[in-house]
């Protein structure tokens, strides 16, 4: 069976229309969480010109899909109009909280009256939401669902690739086969069954069922007068959205239908009939309501070429282990990464179904398609224009060249044949047993358990039976590795890297493991050695520009470490723990490159020194009101090993940046604390002692140090996070959380900073004073740098008064008072309201 990927935090936005106006709450449940409670805004939207838009949208796509890409012109045309649809679709709340780092997951529920809007396409400024999120449509209706029970799927899978089945487009036939040929790798999760040519109505019914996934890469028909009559255009006939839902209630549909063909998601605006319900099928709904759980289909035309390169993408991610939703989000960045974002196909695809879904996991035997030299996709050259899937387009062959293609077929068909009947016989001469892909697997996943006497046990094993494959040597590298046994892990990776059978993955990870020996050793030339032989191997490999980024930027070269991890956030599996980190190396960038700042910097370090033997700094007098939170973020500390070079810096840039998004803490600026160490002498043994700390905490005036600790004890790694008052030298918080496989380090990162941030905001309530009177209004001594905000409520202490706050500058902010009262006065204090 199917399941949710370790349940994932996800947004879940719900939006039901009722007359002209909408329903829509969004509800974020996190991880192991269900929320009983949700709020629903209600907001009047312009419902008839949105579908006017919406259709207008669809032609302008469509046309630039004929000519192969956007202009510049027409692509900030679509920004501007999805950022139009955001405003008048989203309140502010809704908005703010989309906003949300960390959470990947969107599941959007919509009243089946609300499909024609491209909800993928609003955009937020930044990116569109359908590359924002890996969302997916589930939609409310008033419709029978005719099959409601889910599909039990077998292992392996059962897939059906039909491959241009009217006979008369060739880029079509070429999709399928590559597809069959890619999914050919993966033979001990999929069965793949590949049908092309003349194929009829009832062959479609007739089989259908005996799937699990199906791939359609041919001519979809759509009608925009009657949706009913739009279909897939067969050889012997069509199978409709009538024939479709005609088939509900006999077996079980497949579970993932995947129509790569023109429009075979659209939906058109039309108005509900009296009763409120839309008696029209398109294909996307025909499919859902007769039981198919995940749909993809495309919205406008598709060129050819590019099509390929999409379905490519998401069969490589999605039997890489990633979920439906992320499969296709990703699949969409890596057609405008090779196409370029002016290239709209990856806007053209919709999914319908929970996006959390995953239908495979990652072992070992999914490596097998990954051999040297595969690419999911080629990329494709510059063209004025090229082929698309709309019917008026296509070249339509003559009987006789469809029948020479069908003998060429069938000849090859039989030659298949034969050549499967001797691999039989010859596996059945050989006897029973497993392949080295079985113990590859096994291994694999005692390894990701932490239990390393077993992996390395079936590997020994692995070794004696096929010593020429890479992956045994692979993995007994790690286990090493982990250990500590430097020695013993290179040889296992030098040995990976010179095996004759291994796919490119598993021998750049080699040398990134050769790299991270020499890293841990100090040698810091031979470490980026390995690294750069890593990214040349796999250039598309995030963990090899990561690696060699990092070691560039602590050696000063801040540009070219920039350069690449711009490089490694367009294929990162966790964009947002690289924007952490590319903003701070970015900030030292520019900083090389500033002499005035290097020089108030210089200045600032000899004014500290100077100070350093004055004694304890003097409090301030009064200790009532609230002060800014000035944080000192130490570097943090590693205890065991980890197989990913700078997992530590990721963590620190990621909780660093989280902390700056609130107004009231304020960051020592790192260059100034470099320098000022260097300066000083002071390796990372003599930061860690508490005298050390304190002193120099309280020397550049910072009020609170954050102390992190990595505890590596693999598979999981334990971060820890303690904040310490450097005046009293009082553990003010301290906070854990634990990376695994299934947390990615933004998301640990994003959690320990709020948790942080609400143990500040309980331990440092904000206070203040009066300090002028203005008839109805108060003047404080607190303003937006010591944590004031507007609409923020205070009382008096020991006195009936409440304020709220109107205005606010940096450091004073003014309120009106509530209600009447006479115990206002200069110097009452007052606290926060919770």
């Amino acid at each position: 069976m199917t399941k949710p990927i370790t349940n994932p935090d996800l947004f879940h936005l719900e939006i039901v229309r009722e007359a002209d106006h909408l329903k829509i709450s969004l509800a974020l449940q996190r991880r192991g969480e269900i929320q009983t409670v949700r709020q629903v805004e209600e907001l009047f939207v312009p419902l008839d010109s949105i579908g006017r838009r919406s259709a207008r949208l669809g032609e302008t796509l469509n046309q630039a899909n004929r000519h192969g890409r956007l202009t510049p012109e027409l692509l900030a045309r679509l920004k501007e109009t999805g950022q139009l649809f955001r405003d008048e679709l989203f309140s502010a709340k809704v908005k703010e909280q989309l906003n949300t780092r960390g959470i990947d997951h969107l599941i959007l529920s919509l009243d089946d009256q609300l499909v024609h809007i491209p909800w993928e396409l609003l955009h937020d400024g930044t990116r569109f939401m359908g590359q924002r999120f890996a969302m997916g449509r589930v939609i409310r209706t008033r419709h029978t669902i005719l099959s409601p029970f889910a599909r039990d799927i077998p292992t392996p899978m059962q897939m059906l690739v039909l491959a241009d089945p009217a006979g008369e487009l060739t880029a079509a036939y070429q999709e399928g086969l590559a597809i069959r040929d890619f999914a050919e790798g993966f033979k001990d999760k999929l069965n793949v069954f590949f049908r092309s040519g003349n194929v009829s109505e009832d062959f479609i019914k007739a089989k259908l069922r005996y799937f699990d996934l199906v791939h359609f890469a041919g001519h979809a028909d759509y009608d925009p007068r009657r949706s009913s009559k739009s279909a897939w255009r067969l050889g012997q006939g069509r199978l409709s959205a009538e024939g479709i839902v005609k088939m509900a209630g006999t077996g079980r549909m497949p579970a993932l239908i995947f129509a790569n063909a023109c429009q075979s998601a659209r939906a058109d605006h039309r108005r509900a009939d009296r009763g409120g319900q839309t008696r029209i099928f398109n294909l996307a709904n025909a499919f859902l309501l007769s039981g198919v759980k995940h749909y993809l289909g495309t919205i406008w035309e598709i060129p050819d070429d590019a099509s390929k390169c999409f379905a490519m993408a998401f069969y490589r991610h999605l039997l890489g282990g990633l979920s439906v939703g992320m499969a296709v989000r990703t699949a969409r960045q890596a057609v405008a990464d090779i196409l370029g974002e002016q290239n709209t196909i990856w806007a053209s695809y919709l999914l319908y179904g929970d996006p959390t879904t995953a239908y495979f996991h990652a072992p070992a035997t999914e490596r097998a398609a990954e051999n040297v030299g595969h690419e999911p996709a080629p990329a494709l050259p510059e063209a004025v224009t090229v082929g698309t899937r709309a019917p008026e387009d296509v070249i339509r062959f003559s009987p006789a060249g469809g029948r020479k293609r069908r003998l060429c077929v069938a000849i090859a068909a039989v030659m298949v044949l034969c050549a499967a009947l001797g691999t039989f016989l010859a596996a059945a001469w050989i006897g029973s047993g497993k392949r080295a892909a079985d113990y590859e697997q096994q291994a694999l996943a005692s390894f990701q358990t932490g239990d390393y006497a077993n992996a390395e046990q079936t590997c020994r094993y692995m070794q004696q039976s096929w010593p020429e494959r890479a992956f045994s040597h692979l993995l007994l590298g790690n286990v090493h590795f982990l250990k500590g046994k430097f020695a013993e892990a290179g040889t296992f990776y030098r040995n990976a890297v010179a095996a004759p059978q291994g796919t490119v993955q598993d021998k750049t990870e080699a040398l990134l493991g050769l790299g991270r020996i020499a890293s841990e050793d100090g040698l810091a030339d031979q470490a980026l050695g390995y690294y750069r032989q890593a990214a040349a191997m796999s250039p598309r490999n995030e963990s090899a520009c990561i690696a060699e980024a990092l070691l560039l930027n602590r050696r000063g070269d801040h540009h070219r470490a920039l350069a690449l991890l711009k490089e490694a956030a367009a294929v990162s599996s966790d964009p947002a723990a690289l924007e952490a980190l590319i903003s701070q190396v970015q900030s030292r960038a520019e900083l090389a490159d500033d002499r005035q700042r290097l020089e108030r910097i210089d200045r600032m370090i000899d004014d500290l020194l100077a100070r350093m033997d004055s004694g304890p700094r003097t409090l301030p007098a009064n200790t009532w009101s609230s002060r800014s939170l000035s944080i000192w973020l130490l570097p943090f500390t590693a205890v065991g090993y980890d197989l990913h070079e700078g997992r530590a810096e990721l963590m620190t840039s990621g909780i660093l940046y989280h902390l700056l998004q609130e107004q009231r803490l304020q960051m020592v600026e790192r260059e100034m604390l470099d320098r000022l160490l260097s300066e000083l002498k002071l390796g990372a043994s003599r930061l860690s002692e508490p005298n050390t700390y304190l002193s120099l905490g309280r020397l550049v005036a910072a009020r609170l140090i954050i102390l992190g600790r990595l505890v590596h004890e693999p598979p999981q790694t334990q971060v820890t996070l303690r904040c310490i008052e450097t005046e009293t030298g009082q553990v003010v918080a301290v906070i854990s959380d634990v990376v695994d496989g299934g947390n990615a380090v933004s998301q640990t990162a994003a959690g320990l900073a709020a948790a942080l941030k609400a143990r500040l905001a309980a331990y440092y309530p904000v206070r203040a004073c009066i300090v002028e009177e203005k008839k109805d209004f108060l003047v404080l001594d607190i303003g937006q740098r010591q944590g004031a905000a507007v609409g923020m409520s205070l009382r008096g202490v020991n006195a009936d008064l409440v304020v709220k706050v109107v205005a606010v500058e940096a450091d004073r902010c003014t309120a009106k008072i509530q209600g009447v009262n006479t115990s206002a006065g200069v110097g009452l204090q007052l606290e926060a309201i919770p």
